[in-house]
This record gives structure tokens, C-alpha cells and sequence, in this order.
């Protein structure tokens, strides 16, 4: 299967009474207005609140069902000097909940400490080892931070052996909740809060927020010294970046560039990162990588806890580059993943599979989610890659957005030692004789429930443009509505019908990347494509004109700015004159008449094409792309084609086409459309369409 599918542009068409309505309320450039009204906010406080996050758009923790019975017995922990240790995980998330724990309850004067898990001793979440070793230690009161929700029995055990549990988390909840003193998940159905899409961080915040105003701390000072510790769990989480999350980014990315944490100062330095430029990219593949490296290489997460934690600026520095280091050998362990994974797919290929399930002994386990998370992306299918060692493997997991992976995974949970995650990711433990039917189950489930059409990957476009629109004021609006991040991503413009004004110029060390100067005949632009160098020839060709999708941007170079565009995907297509056919002959087919018929100027396609279909004559219809597939299809769902209509994608493979042809010369279909072309004439074929179908609206 090649890694190179072309992506489906599904083109948002926004309300544009709504878009005008909001533009002018708020005196904001209709482009800006049509980008929120995307993203589902259509009213003026919504959108004003949006575009200005402030810190009284926190919602009050006191709403959190939880609060109040975790805030009474902490204080009565604080009042009794019993020991507090806050249990954590080894992630950004988990590593920011705990500092920011830590900070806040030894501010008010408590006996407090931390563990964190090795990974690879004793995994995710609370284990009976963890829990009997802090019990010796004299642990009084157990505070859980992104973990917790799915240890039933664990938290039982430590109630059996004296400790009281507190626990914090925002992972899906199971039908059945831990017997805590307090259980503090937006996600529960009874919680109560208005918001449900914290980051594990985000949670203990609330934790924190509620106990400082219980303790009549300044809470705006608590949480300007410290919502950095926030942003840099929640954004690295990739969580939400809507309604509170995303005022806690904002507030965090500002509290970030100029934070005096020691920490921080040498991350960024370590990173080459420069503070005062840090935006949520910065964080999400920069910063957040190197600090994960702490729990994925390491033996444990303690080296990024105490960087965080650090006043000194030698010591800073030193867990900087050891965190630096960790995360180089990370890239080698994923490197190596990717190759193993990729060269099993090339000999086995994935026509008969919707999902990827693969395991290795001695695939690193700290690499392998970052692996899974890249086979999704390039090959657009729910992945599992399992890290054997031993009789034990350990799993991780990423899905495309049409498929459920923690169903999935709950599914199969017999044979699981322990699970748990997301709609998106999960990860999970399993024996090592159960992989097998583990992945023959997941698979099942995999194929039973995606479709052909959920595995074409899918770009949203935010809006067609033309480039006399990009002017340098858009262009710098635009950044109202930072920071992306999920479910605000950074905005994707398509722009249509250009022309190159020169031949395209390959760029960078490796002449990778590829220079372009296109022109719509009223304005000019240069272009740049990072990795699509093998694209030269094509775009070579005589007669080109192309589609860009792509993310316009300020270019500062020599004190001078220009607005260019950083190119996502290219549509190429060719110029067409009227007058031009051009019929492919061979000697060894037959001659046989044929009737072109141009109807390319005609007012009404549409119509045109179902009166065509109405004739139930065989056709046979190309379109250009997979999107147009699915443009065509929905134009002719309603017509009598509806179950007698095949569609042929670029990725399907050539036993299906035959399977399609067959049905189609023996009347089981009357039409396909097809992005490939056959090689072979079809029989009884009446009619051959060429056409390109007008967006539609999704």
C-alpha cells in the first residue's frame, strides 16, 4: 500500500449571515468571523470571549463534584501533619499535575511527597507493590493525579491497609468508580462541572484553585505564578483547546515566556527555544517531547519533576541535558519501530486489513506510542503496537477520528491485564500468549465497523480564498485565534486555480523541499512545500495549474515582510482548452465509433447526470480524485443508482475493481465512479463520463 493516499478536502461552508453578523459585531474581518463560525461559535459572547481569554472565564472548582470532600480532608491532613504523597503518572500531564500539587500543598504547610511510577517495573496508574511500599513509609493520605479513575480493586487494597485516597483524573470513567474519599473526573455523568475536556492537570488545578480559596490565599497570584505548570500539561496532553482549556493555554503561554521558573529558562535553552517566542507548537513538539523523555527512557520520571521543581540554575541546566539526551535516544528506539513496523506492512500490505496490530521483542516501550501515533497518520488506520519483554507486552494505541480505539480495546478486555485511555489513544497490558487472539479479536472489530470511506484521509479546509484575500492585515488577524491545537488547529486555506509564474525550485540541504511562485492572474505568491520535492516533475509539466491547500504566514526576512504560504497538499491538474480531446487508440483493439459530447457549459450538471442515470444505461464515470468520489456519489444517493452504484477509491486494491467490473457487466451494478482508470474496455458499457463534480457541502 503506498504511503502517499490522497487526502479527501472536505471544504467548510460556514453561515455566512452568521459570519457577517459576528464580523460586524465585533469589528473583526469576515475571514475571522467565518473561521469561528467552523469551529461552532456563533454568538457574540462566545466569540468575544474566544478571541479575548482572561482569567475570569475560569469556571469555580466548587462546581466539581468532589471538591469539597477532597478540600476537608486535606486541610484535616495539613491540620494532623499526617503524610500527603501525591501519586502520579510519567507523563507531561502526570509530571505538571504533580509539581503543581506539590507547590500548592507545601505552600500551606503540609507534610507532603511524591512518587511516580516506573514504567517499566510497574506500569500505568496505582500497582500493589507502589501501594504496600508507601504505606511502610507512613503515607497517611493518597492523592492520585492523572490516574486513578480504573484502579477499583488498587484503591481498595490501599483502603484495606489504612491510607485514605484521593483521586484526581480526567481518562474515561468505567461503569464502576473506585471507593474513594473523593473521585474528581469532569468526565463522570454526575460531576457536574460544564466542562468535561481538562487535562489531568487541568483537574488537579481545579484541586489546587479550590484550596487556596479555601485557605484565603491570593488566588489570582497563585494561579499568574503557576498556570504555566498548567498550559505545558494541558497542551502537550492534546486535549481540547476549547473553552477552559484553552484560557488556561492562552493565560499559561503568556505566564511561559516569561516565566521565571529555572526549569523552564533551561528547557527552552536546551531546545533552542527562545522565551518570549514560545506558542503552543513550541510546547506540543519541543518542550513536551523532551520532558516525556524522562518517563519513557529513564528508569523514572523523578529527573523532569525535579527540573521543574529546581531553584538552581546549575542543576536546571544539568537535568535539561540529560533530559535532551533522553530524548534522543527516544528517536532512536521510534526510528527503529517505524522501520520494523513499515517493512511488515510492505510484505504483507493492508488489503484485507482497516486496523494495524503489530508486535516486537524488544521494541522499546518509551518509543512506541510516538511510533503508533505516526503509522496512524501515514497509512490512516487504527494502530497497535505492542512492546514484548519477556511473557509480557505492553500495548499502545491511535485511532483515526471515525473509530473508537478505548471501545475497542474494552472490548477485548479479557484478555487484558490492565487498560485505559481515551476515544483516541489508549494503552494497556496484556500476556504475552494472548497477542495473537488479541489481535485477531481487535482486528475483527476493526473490520466490522470502519468503512471503505473512513479510511481516506480527510483534510478540513477552513475556506476557499483567493490570494488577493491574504493580505498582510488577514494574515496577521488570523493570530486572534491562537493557540492552536486540537479542535483549533492553526487555520487551512485552500486556494484554487493557479498557475505556476516559474518553474518550481527544489530548496534545503537535502533538496527535500520545494519552492514554488503561483499567480491566480491577479496576485502573486511564493509558496513553500516542506518534503514534496519529489513533486518537481509534475509541476514541471506544460500547462499546470494547481490547488494549494496550505497555512498563509508572515515571512521576516532582512526587515522586510511578506505573506507566503506553507503548503499542506497540492491538487495538480491540467489546463484545458475547449477544443482538446485526447483518445488513447492501441493497435490491437478493434476500431469503434465514437461520440464525444461536450457538455461542460452546460447551466445545470446535476440535472443533467440524473437524467443520464435515468436511462439505467451502463456508466462508467472518472472523476479526478477520492473526494470527488464521494461529491459524485451524494449527488446521485437520491437517484436509482442508490444500491447499484460502485465506487472505486485510489486505495482499492485490484481484487475489489475486478469484483466491481464483474458486477457490473452482469448487471448487479448499473454504474462506478472511479478515480483509477481500467485498463481493459468493460462490456456493455454505454456511456464514459468525465467530470468534475463542484464541492459539496459536509
Amino acid at each position: 500500500m503506498s504511503e502517499n493516499i490522497q487526502k479527501v478536502w472536505k471544504i467548510k461552508e460556514p453561515d455566512q449571515r452568521l459570519s457577517q453578523q459576528l464580523a460586524e459585531q465585533l469589528k473583526i474581518p469576515l475571514l475571522i468571523a467565518k473561521l469561528l463560525v467552523n469551529r461552532n461559535i456563533t454568538d457574540e459572547k462566545s466569540a468575544y470571549e474566544f478571541l479575548h481569554p482572561d482569567i475570569s472565564h475560569l469556571h469555580s472548582p466548587s462546581k466539581l463534584k468532589g471538591i469539597p470532600e477532597a478540600v476537608e480532608r486535606i486541610k484535616k491532613a495539613i491540620s494532623n501533619k499526617e503524610k500527603i504523597i501525591i501519586y502520579g503518572d510519567y507523563d507531561v500531564d502526570g509530571i505538571t499535575s504533580v509539581c503543581l500539587m506539590f507547590i500548592a500543598l507545601s505552600s500551606l504547610g503540609a507534610n507532603v511527597h511524591y512518587y511516580i511510577p516506573k514504567r517499566y517495573e510497574e506500569g500505568y496508574g496505582l500497582n500493589y507493590d507502589s501501594l504496600t511500599e508507601l504505606k511502610k513509609s507512613g503515607c497517611d493520605l493518597l492523592l492520585t493525579v492523572d490516574c486513578g479513575i480504573s484502579t477499583v480493586e488498587e484503591v481498595n487494597f490501599a483502603n484495606e491497609s489504612g491510607m485514605d485516597v484521593i483521586i484526581t483524573d480526567h481518562h474515561e470513567p468505567p461503569k464502576k468508580i473506585p471507593s474513594a474519599i473523593a473521585v474528581i473526573n469532569p468526565k463522570l455523568s454526575d460531576s457536574g462541572y460544564p466542562y468535561n475536556y481538562l487535562a489531568g492537570v487541568g483537574v488537579a488545578f481545579k484541586l489546587a484553585q479550590a484550596l487556596m480559596e479555601d485557605y484565603d490565599v491570593k488566588i489570582d497570584s497563585f494561579i499568574e505564578n503557576n498556570i504555566d505548570l498548567v498550559a505545558l500539561g494541558t497542551i502537550t496532553d492534546m486535549v481540547p483547546l476549547t473553552g477552559e482549556n484553552r484560557t488556561i493555554a492562552s493565560l499559561g503561554l503568556k505566564a511561559l515566556n516569561k516565566s521565571q521558573r529555572k526549569g523552564i529558562r533551561a528547557l527552552c535553552e536546551i531546545s533552542d527555544v527562545q522565551q518570549g517566542a514560545i506558542d503552543s507548537y513550541a510546547v506540543g513538539f519541543r518542550l513536551g517531547p523532551r520532558i516525556n523523555a524522562a518517563g519513557r527512557m529513564d528508569i523514572n520520571a523523578y529527573n523532569a519533576v525535579k527540573l521543574l521543581l529546581t531553584e538552581s540554575d546549575e542543576e536546571a541546566i544539568e537535568l535539561a541535558r540529560k533530559l535532551d539526551n533522553s530524548n534522543k535516544e527516544r528517536q532512536s528506539h521510534e526510528k527503529y519501530i517505524m522501520d520494523n513496523a513499515k517493512k511488515h506492512i510492505q510484505e504483507y500490505g493492508l488489503d484485507k486489513e482497516k486496523a494495524i496490530v503489530l508486535s516486537g521483542q524488544g521494541w522499546h516501550f518509551g518509543a512506541v506510542g510516538i511510533a503508533a501515533g505516526k503509522l496512524k497518520d501515514l497509512f490512516f488506520r487504527p494502530t497497535v503496537l505492542i512492546s514484548i519483554e519477556g511473557e509480557m507486552g505492553r500495548g499502545s494505541a491511535r485511532s483515526i477520528p471515525e473509530f473508537d480505539i478505548y471501545d475497542a480495546i474494552y472490548k477485548c478486555s479479557p484478555l487484558l491485564e490492565k487498560f485505559g485511555g481515551h476515544r483516541a489513544s489508549a494503552g494497556f497490558s496484556i500476556p504475552k500468549e494472548n497477542i495473537e487472539r488479541f489481535r485477531k479479536d481487535f482486528l475483527d472489530i476493526a473490520n466490522s465497523s470502519i468503512s471503505k470511506t473512513d479510511l481516506l484521509p480527510k483534510i478540513d479546509i477552513d475556506a476557499v480564498v483567493s490570494l488577493a484575500d491574504l493580505s498582510m492585515d488577514a494574515v496577521e488577524s488570523l493570530s486572534l485565534l491562537e493557540p492552536y491545537g486540537q479542535e483549533n488547529p492553526q487555520p487551512l486555506l485552500a486556494i484554487k486555480d493557479l498557475s505556476l509564474k516559474y518553474l518550481p525550485k527544489i530548496m534545503g540541504k537535502g533538496n527535500e523541499h520545494l519552492q514554488v511562485i503561483v499567480t491566480d492572474g491577479q496576485a502573486v505568491m511564493r509558496a513553500v512545500a516542506f518534503n514534496m520535492a519529489k513533486l518537481e516533475r509534475e509541476l514541471s509539466a506544460e500547462k499546470v495549474k494547481v490547488d494549494i491547500a496550505g497555512y498563509p504566514r508572515i515571512n521576516v526576512w532582512n526587515d522586510s515582510k511578506s505573506v507566503e504560504l506553507k503548503v499542506e497538499e497540492f491538487l495538480i491538474h491540467q489546463k484545458t482548452d475547449q477544443e482538446e480531446y485526447i483518445i488513447a487508440s492501441s493497435e490491437i483493439v478493434k476500431p469503434i465509433q465514437i461520440k464525444i459530447i461536450d457538455r461542460r457549459n452546460i447551466p445545470d450538471k446535476k440535472q443533467y447526470l440524473r437524467k443520464l442515470v435515468s436511462t439505467k444505461e451502463k456508466l462508467l464515470m472518472y472523476v479526478r480524485d477520492d473526494s470527488a468520489v464521494d461529491q459524485l456519489q451524494r449527488i446521485l444517493s437520491s437517484s436509482i443508482l442508490k444500491d447499484k452504484l460502485g465506487l472505486c477509491y485510489s486505495m482499492t486494491s485490484e481484487d475489489e475493481a475486478d469484483e466491481m467490473k464483474s458486477r457490473l457487466i452482469e448487471d448487479e451494478l448499473l454504474a462506478i465512479i472511479s478515480c483509477i482508470p481500467f485498463e481493459e474496455p468493460l462490456n456493455g458499457l454505454k456511456h464514459l463520463i468525465f467530470c468534475h463534480p463542484v464541492p459539496t457541502k459536509d
